[in-house]
């Protein structure tokens, strides 16, 4: 006789159920995509940016596409005027699917930066929805240009190096970072310096140079065989254009602590979680990666830090997130939990209290923009 389970005797199947982590994930998307089509409702099915540089991004996606230069510009490479090629490069795959203006407009970040360090989902949410609203975080996302994507790279990038473990994700990330913007090159050298000394063996630290440079080497060839450069050339363009390299330091100054007030008013009660960054080693980095950032825009271009309601300084956001993530931390004193939370919950309520004002921005850059394409 055999000896195989008798089919009332067999095991029933495990039943299989979706993480916590995923159920926020798609609770979070779910929210995007009724935010996204209300946003549609109000003001056309037809994306409007409310800054030009958006529409560079767009013109040079499609001349990239095209595969030809735009006769009104001969001679002009088709990432003449990027900066973030990883923005023009992923506007330029979604225009092949979709309308130009709708494929720059598609262009859950939060959330999984609290569940990695400890928070409930609660806590997540929280932090989602604050961080969202700090400061002029809408406008940045809906600007058209790459800060929100930026902001998405820089939190996973924090995401992955809050692992337990060393990843390759990161490796990768390092590799893309500066491809999103230039001057995250510092972000990507401390993050993976960070990593090596996790690793503190040579093959591991090898395969992920190897990793960063494969994750970046197809952007870099593109960008060699259309300008012949492996540097984006606008940041050199706009710094000659404003001339303020030769200022005297002391003007430097003046203009960048003007710039930095108005932006250190705007974050608000999010600087409480700055003190958290000193005690952490991913903290003291994003501290470091600060100092380097301002040090070389007050020396280059310190008007740079109120462009566009300062969009350059939106990657040390994520930093502040992180400093109140960490304090959710599984072994900590309660009352650190606690602290973040009324943090987290302080910097909501301020971002709903200023949202009217703030979308009033949205909308007043929005219109001219309009008027000026009719």
């Amino acid at each position: 006789m055999s000896t195989a389970a008798l089919p009332s005797e067999r095991t029933a199947p495990e039943r299989t159920t979706l993480s916590t982590d995923t159920l926020l994930g798609l609770a979070v998307g779910f929210l995007v995509l009724v935010l996204f089509n209300v946003h549609r409702f109000l003001y056309g099915t037809v994306p409007v940016f409310p800054t030009d540089d958006a529409y560079i991004t767009l013109h040079n996606a499609q001349t990239l596409v095209s595969g030809h230069p735009d006769p009104r510009f001969l001679g002009t490479a088709a990432l003449a005027g990027s900066t973030s090629l990883l923005h023009v490069a992923l506007t330029a795959l979604l225009c092949t699917v979709l309308p130009g203006l709708t494929a720059l407009n598609t262009t859950l970040w939060l959330v999984r930066l609290a569940r990695v360090n400890g928070a409930t989902p609660g806590q997540a949410l929280l932090l989602m929805a604050a961080g969202v609203l700090a400061a002029q975080t809408p406008f940045q996302m809906l600007n058209g240009l790459e800060t929100g994507l930026t902001l998405a790279g820089v939190v996973w990038s924090l995401v992955f190096a809050s692992a337990e473990k060393p990843t390759r994700a990161l490796a990768a990330l390092c590799g893309l970072l500066p491809l999103l913007r230039p001057e995250l090159i510092a972000l990507s050298g401390l993050l993976f310096a960070h990593q090596a000394l996790r690793r503190r063996e040579a093959k591991g630290i090898a395969l992920d140079a190897l990793v960063a440079l494969l994750a970046a080497a197809p952007f870099l060839v593109l960008l060699w065989a259309n300008t012949g450069s492996l540097v984006p050339q606008t940041i050199a363009a706009k710094r000659a254009y404003f001339g303020e390299v030769a200022l005297p330091l002391g003007e430097k100054l003046s203009t960048s602590g003007r710039h930095l007030g108005k932006f250190v008013a705007l974050v608000g009660v999010g600087l409480l979680f700055v003190p958290r960054l000193a005690t952490t080693a991913l903290g003291r980095l994003g501290l470091v990666f600060a100092a380097v950032l301002l040090a070389v825009y007050i020396q280059t271009f310190p008007t740079a830090l109120l462009q566009y309601y300062h969009r350059y300084l939106y990657v040390l956001l994520p930093f502040l997130w992180l400093g109140c993530a960490s304090l959710w931390k599984a072994g900590l004193p309660r009352w650190q939990g606690t602290v973040a939370s009324v943090g987290a919950a302080l910097v909501l309520g301020q971002g709903l209290l200023s949202f009217p004002t703030r979308w009033g921005t949205y909308e007043g850059w929005y219109q001219e923009v309009a008027v000026e394409l009719d």
